[in-house]
């Protein structure tokens, strides 16, 4: 019998590389694509993301999605579509983006000298979305050495 889904180490992630930016991905996304690494289930997109100091990173979603992003390294600035406003997410805290399709998310590294590194996770969505952004914080030093829940959503 086929195992129903596969984690990959690092090592073994496709990915899309450019001077300012990596990206490490479990499914195809963008120009990276092998037959192989289908979206599963409704989780279509798990990136592992670098982007060097003063770099933007822009996604254009296909479809309406749950864009969920963690900071593992700096925290960085996120703004949808024409917004004149930028929210900060910081390490230790975690924001959930409900989108329609056509948005466009722009991913920011103010710092000066130092790349940030997040992971980001898309899942898919039928039906109509309210765009709204979730945030929530949580104690990384209060739980080292274990698993900790960090994707409650009100939904």
């Amino acid at each position: 019998m086929e195992p129903e889904a596969v984690i990959y180490l690092a090592g073994q992630r496709g990915g899309t590389h450019s001077p300012t930016h990596r990206s490490l991905h479990a499914f195809n996304f963008g120009t990276y694509h092998r037959d192989y690494r289908r979206p599963f289930r409704n989780l279509t997109v798990c990136n592992d993301e670098t982007l060097m100091q003063q770099g933007t990173l822009t996604y254009f979603l296909p479809d309406n999605h749950l864009i969920f992003l963690l900071p593992v390294i700096g925290g960085f600035n996120y703004k949808v579509g024409n917004e004149a406003v930028e929210h900060f997410v910081d390490v230790g805290q975690r924001v959930l983006l409900y989108l329609k399709k056509a948005s466009v998310l722009n991913i920011i590294n103010e710092f000066q000298n130092e790349p940030i590194n997040f992971i980001c996770c898309w899942f898919s969505t039928h039906g109509t979305v309210d765009e709204q952004s979730i945030y929530s914080t949580f104690d990384l030093d209060a739980s080292k050495n274990s698993l900790i829940n960090i994707s409650t959503s009100p939904r």
